[in-house]
């Protein structure tokens, strides 16, 4: 990376840290720092039941992770086919009152996800999941959703962690690789750093507030933010 792009990168890393990153999907209590599988199993059964009011047939489920991992012998492997690509296109256009959103661990899908998320105004992308939490993948999937989705229709972070180390470093690692693609289309001309600052603002906290409802406690006063 030349000197210029290096440059730019700490400050946008810098400016990173004028505002939230809101977290929409952890596993980490407050309180006590641990997992919260309760509370995950509530929020799954409240979202079928969602489906269930807005005249979702009993048999009909959005495709769960058998369709998105495949199963090896310890764990699973990075695959999302277009059937279950189309599937879902199917059901999110089918309630349009019902907000959806998806967590990809697949970067190959991330285009045909981006389209989607184009043309259903109900369904957004969230952060990089799994498989796809590696520098290479994440930096890839930032530049492309940047480039193809308005910022309310994407979250830039959540970390599925179980402990507050996780959290921390995975937002850490998120940062640094959102700094170095707004850092290169700055240099570029696509953005000034003004509207680089703008966009990581409106995915790293605007969007969880305005797609989640995510609120930052009163105690939370930071610089941009007003709570």
């Amino acid at each position: 990376m030349a000197l210029p792009n290096l440059i730019l990168t700490h400050e946008m890393e810098d400016a990173l840290h004028t505002f939230p990153r809101m977290d929409p999907h952890t596993h980490v209590d407050a309180a006590h720092a641990g997992a919260r599988g309760r509370d995950d199993i509530l929020l799954d059964h409240m979202a079928v039941s969602d489906l269930y009011a807005a005249g979702c047939p009993t048999g009909e489920r959005v495709p769960d992770n058998r369709d998105a991992a495949e199963a090896l012998p310890y764990e699973s492997g990075s695959r999302l086919n277009q059937r279950t690509i189309g599937h879902l296109a199917e059901i999110v256009a089918r309630y349009p009152g019902l907000r959806f959103q998806c967590f990809l661990a697949s970067r190959h899908a991330n285009q045909s996800l981006c389209t989607l998320a184009r043309e259903l105004p109900n369904l957004s992308l969230a952060g990089y999941w799994w498989h796809n939490f590696f520098p290479g993948a994440i930096r890839q999937v930032i530049e492309e959703r940047l480039d193809m989705l308005p910022v309310n229709r994407q979250i830039g972070f959540f970390s599925d962690a179980y402990c507050v180390e996780w959290s921390y470093a995975k937002k850490k690692l998120v940062g640094n690789m959102m700094a170095e693609v707004l850092a290169a289309k700055i240099e570029i001309g696509q953005y000034s750093v003004v509207d680089a600052v703008s966009v990581a603002r409106s995915i790293f906290y605007d969007s969880s507030v305005e797609l989640r409802g995510m609120t930052p406690r009163e105690s939370l006063t930071l610089k941009g933010v007003q709570t």
